[in-house]
């Protein structure tokens, strides 16, 4: 192929816009770069004979340019873990009284003999809450790389108890370091204990003492170690003979920044640049795809070994924008100024690897603004983060296999989009051009919108028009159940969830008689081999279904599949299961198709979607048929090798229905958790989960954080988001939600544009899961709030069929107070909604852009504002030196208003 500079001589630089040109670099007169530049004025600088970044513009502003960071691409390979005999670090037995150790008020010494025979052991947490325990007073010497293994005995009352494990790192100088060191492999960080930590930790059998351990792999820049053990869940658990050692040495090896020259389509529009290095037996190649809005790069990383082997990479591009003073953008609402050694991200731990909460981010000076992001429809375990230190960066963890039939042998791909923001309104303009950029990931097919219904037929409650219920999770054999609905306007969908399926354990009688794994697995493989029996299990054969079970089971490193028992009124093992539709067959999509989907899908209007979290993704699977079938790149372990994502093998049948149903022209409702967000809510046409305190400490007038409603708020775009409240428990009965506490939920979901379904609101009579009361069986409940739906339900309504917009070109006088926008001034629907978030009222002066909005000269002079939800009337003050208007509003304590601003007064 040509070279860059010869192909755009030959065409005589006669390019349009979005593409390639040539120019003269500002050194010495023989260095050519490639320009790939955007309609809107975003432009990437490459030197076309190394492809390093030699600058990036923005409406022909050159951005301040960090020199000692990667300009481009570059990677880091990791070295697996080699383990060898374990070298002890400290040891802690409880047998010498308190010395050595530090305790809170809720662990006890205990006497009455401990594991293997020792005297003593400590009870940790009895009747206390989550993480109460002792800490190792001494900092233990570690070294970077190394692999400690830290193990305890472990004794717990039933299978409800678990453990939590906490670690603080200091560095040399013994200055604690651990909220600037990231969580490594395996490992999450906790914004509450800044602390690296493992959670959830469970013993195989109660009663009985067990030897566990966690590893950890030593970041860079740490020397010291200090660990508590906690209770996480549960009465109390016992702990003994606390041992810290090294057993092993890995870690990533030195950092990689290839070039090589730029060559060019003969259309002038696409770049690539392809490198083969040879001693490392790697080939890489970057495609660049200018658009009219943004500039996309699509990668190959390919092992060129014969055969190819197993290896891991973190591939990294990055951006050398001297940001120093600009704003780090979290979300809508949070913003950061970016100084000194900080390090900028908004990401969640998955399985080890940090994963940045959004699909894009934005940074900003107020003058300009750029972003970073990734097509959600090339899902990977990526993160984006900016440091002063090492750039604006995006990096991609990858595992290569040569068991990766499907995506090709030794191969992994991804993609990620640059593109320019209104740096007036950061986070926000970086949404709304993603919108623009990715449209097809928001397209909204749902026609009707409203609440969600779950357990009650919709025939059950008298007028359920009243409650605004659209969403029915449920479905009926009963044709008049269905008509019922039909009449009514409200969606059918049946439910399934075949990310795992629960196996009846009838020997199981109580918490504490816990079967083991061995024995759950040995009960799954003989119901696949009883070819006499005509038992049923989950909508088919139980042993049709025990064989997609066997043959959908992840394989983690030693051979072992997701093992948990769930307790409702039956005692049950959950088993987690891979639903990749590609598996052989029979496999657990395919039963889940054929027992729950088909049979109803000609009666429904799509699928319910249950329990769309990462949690039950998060496991490792080296399972080997599972990796030759997945349609998605791997990653990589705790142990350093590639290995298949529970979270990526849930998105290929997430995708694989979702196409089926749209085809259909049928929905897909999803019961989906904050952070699965990120993998699939592009998928989705209903959004929503289960929220409350599942009868724990109530927050009516906050039932998520801000944080967590906008970024429901954010990925939904104007798709409907419904949530199903919880506030009841089964386990242990609670009193029943006031009139007022409905109210303040209500009211606080109309702020963000959420639909409020209610399931339970307390008033249990006894515990067990089906005598936990529902709400709307309960027309001592619905009967009295009836009136605050009516109320709310049709402005709910009339601001989502508006449409919220991220840019809400209107600012509050009080950061204690909020605002969203529905609508625009042009479609004559434009909505604010505002809330209060103090205990106390406030007072504020709201100012609307009006000319930003396309309002015109004299339009801000006849503006009409009322606040809908009472119906009154607002007194504007026009300013026509700018085109706005101005208004000042009285907010209850946590109470939302819900302002329209139109050119005349209409009767709605």
């Amino acid at each position: 192929m040509p070279s860059f500079a010869t192909i755009l001589r030959s065409t005589a630089m006669v390019f349009a816009p979005a593409a390639v040109v040539l120019v003269f670099g500002v050194g010495p007169p023989a260095v050519r770069a490639a320009d790939i530049s955007t309609d809107d004025g975003l432009t990437l600088r490459l030197d076309d004979a190394t492809g390093t970044i030699q600058a990036i513009l923005v409406d022909g502003q050159t951005l301040p340019r960090l020199e000692d960071v990667p300009r481009g691409l570059s990677y880091q390979e990791i070295k697996p873990i080699e383990r060898h005999e374990p070298n002890a670090l400290a040891h802690l037995d409880f047998d010498e009284g308190t010395e050595g150790w530090i305790k809170n008020a809720a662990t006890v010494r205990r006497t009455d003999g401990g594991a293997d025979g020792s005297p003593s052991y400590v009870r940790l947490g009895e009747n206390q809450r989550y993480g109460q325990g002792v800490r190792l007073e001494q900092r233990v010497p570690v070294r970077p790389g190394g692999v400690c293994e830290i193990s305890w005995s472990a004794r717990v009352p039933s299978s409800s108890a678990t453990y939590i494990l906490y670690l603080r790192l200091f560095d040399e100088t013994g200055q604690d370091v651990t909220e600037q060191i990231t969580a490594p492999r395996g490992w999450d960080y906790s914004l509450w204990s800044r602390t690296h930590y493992q959670y959830a930790i469970e013993v195989e059998k109660a009663n009985a003492w067990e030897r566990l351990s966690r590893d950890y792999m030593v970041p860079k820049g740490v020397a010291y170690l200090q660990v508590a053990l906690c209770l996480w869940r549960g009465d109390y658990v016992d702990a003994d003979s606390l041992q810290i050692a090294e057993v092993g040495r890995g870690g990533w090896l030195d950092k990689k920044s290839p070039t090589g020259p730029l060559t060019a389509e003969v259309d002038g529009k696409t770049c690539y640049q392809r490198l083969s290095l040879r001693e490392e037996n790697l080939d890489l190649t970057l495609k660049y795809l200018p658009g009219p809005n943004h500039i996309r790069v699509e990668a190959e990383v390919r092992d060129t070994h014969d055969p190819p082997r197993d290896r891991v990479l973190q591939v990294r591009y990055t951006l050398p924008i001297g940001a120093e003073g600009w704003q780090w953008d979290d979300d809508i609402r949070t913003s950061r100024k970016i100084e000194g050694s900080n390090v900028y991200q908004n990401s969640f731990a998955c399985v080890g690897h940090a994963v940045s909460l959004y699909p894009f981010s934005s940074i900003h000076d107020g003058r300009v603004g750029v972003a970073l992001g990734v097509p959600m429809d090339w899902p990977r375990i990526e993160r984006r983060q900016y440091s002063l230190e090492s750039g604006y960066q995006t990096s991609f963890d990858l595992g290569i296999s040569p068991l990766t039939k499907k995506i090709g042998p030794g191969k992994a791909t991804f993609a990620f989009v640059i593109y320019k923001t209104d740096a007036n309104w950061g986070f926000r303009s970086a949404a709304a051009r993603y919108y623009d950029i990715f449209p097809s990931f928001f397209v909204k097919r749902a026609q009707r919108e409203g609440c969600w219904l779950f357990p009650v037929y919709p025939s059950e409650i008298p007028h359920p028009e009243d409650f605004g219920f659209t969403f029915w999770e449920g479905y009926s054999n009963k044709p008049d159940e269905r008509a019922c609905a039909r009449r009514h306007g409200i969606y059918i969908f049946p439910y399934t969830e075949p990310w795992g399926l629960r196996q009846p354990l009838p020997s199981m009688e109580g918490r504490g008689d816990v079967p083991t794994y061995e024995e759950v697995l040995a009960t799954l493989q003989a119901w696949g081999d009883d070819c006499s029996s005509d038992a049923k299990w989950a909508d088919g054969s139980r042993r049709e279904t025990a064989q997609a079970v066997l043959n959908s089971l992840p394989k983690d490193a030693d051979g072992r599949s997701p093992f948990s028992i769930s307790i409702y009124n039956n005692s049950t093992h959950w088993w987690r299961t891979n639903p990749d539709p590609d598996l052989p067959k029979p496999n657990r999509a395919d039963v889940c198709r054929k027992g729950k989907i088909e049979p109803r899908l000609p009666n429904a209007d799509g699928v319910y979607l249950d329990s769309v979290t990462v949690w039950l993704g998060t496991y490792e699977n080296y399972r080997k048929q599972h990796i030759a079938c997945a349609d998605l790149p791997l990653t990589f372990g705790v142990n350093g090798r590639p290995c298949l994502l529970g979270v990526m093998s849930q998105y290929d049948f997430i995708a694989w229905i979702a196409d089926r149903l749209h085809s259909q022209g049928k929905l897909v409702h999803t019961n989906i958790f904050p952070t699965a967000y990120r993998f699939y809510a592009h998928l989705g046409d209903v959004l929503g989960s289960e929220v409350g305190s599942w009868g724990g400490r109530r927050q009516l007038d906050q039932v998520e954080s801000d944080a967590i409603c906008s970024l429901r708020r954010t990925y939904a775009y104007q798709k409907p988001t419904a949530n199903l409240l919880q506030e009841g428990d089964f386990r242990t009965p609670r009193p029943p939600l006031t009139r007022q506490q409905v109210e303040q939920y209500l009211n606080h979901q109309t702020f963000y544009g959420f639909y409020p379904g209610i399931s339970t609101a307390g008033g249990e009579d006894k515990p067990g899961y089906h005598g936990w009361k529902r709400y709307f069986r309960s027309p001592e409940q619905f009967e009295r709030d009836r009136d605050l739906f009516q109320k709310y339900i049709p402005v709910i309504r009339r601001i989502n069929k508006a449409g919220w917009e991220p840019v809400t070109y209107a600012k509050t006088s009080d950061d204690s107070v909020m605002v969203e926008r529905f609508g625009a001034w042009s479609e004559g629907d434009l909505h604010f909604t505002l809330r209060n978030r103090m205990e106390e009222e406030e007072r504020c002066v709201v100012v609307v852009q009006l000319a930003a909005l396309g309002a015109g000269r004299e339009d801000p002079a006849r503006a009409v504002v009322r606040e809908i939800v009472s119906d009154s009337a607002i007194a504007a003050r026009p300013d026509e030196s700018n085109g706005s208007i101005s208004f000042q509003i009285e907010l209850a304590p946590a109470g939302t208003a819900v302002i329209s601003v139109s050119g005349e007064e209409k009767q709605w």
